[in-house]
């Protein structure tokens, strides 16, 4: 009974020069907000959510051709940058944006 069952949203996350930015689906950010933890790379909690910009941006071409892999994105589609904070190297990651977590507890006592 002990831990949380948590509920994601899926994301590529691009890390340059020390800046941070996951790519969420535009059907998708709407659960996602400020302060929100985030795995990044397979590792917990070493991210968190600095902010949601307001408009999306269309995946073209020239965007980073292994964060459309691991995003599952495709040319034309809108993603929404998210600004995150994070220590992760630079690099090219999958990531899990924590937007519920539910003690099992809970279940017990409702």
């Amino acid at each position: 009974l002990y831990g949380n069952i948590e509920t994601y949203e899926y994301a590529a996350v691009i890390v340059e020069n020390g800046t941070a930015t996951a790519y969420v689906k535009a059907g998708d950010i709407g659960s996602i907000a400020p302060g929100m933890s985030v795995n990044i790379g397979g590792i917990r909690d070493n991210g968190t959510v600095r902010e949601v910009k307001k408009n999306p941006v269309e995946i073209t071409g020239n965007f980073d051709a292994y964060a459309m892999e691991t995003g599952g994105m495709k040319e034309g589609d809108w993603y929404y940058p998210v600004r995150l904070k994070t220590d992760a190297a630079d690099g090219t990651y999958e990531s899990q944006i924590v937007t519920e977590k539910i003690s099992p507890v809970s279940f017990l006592l409702n």
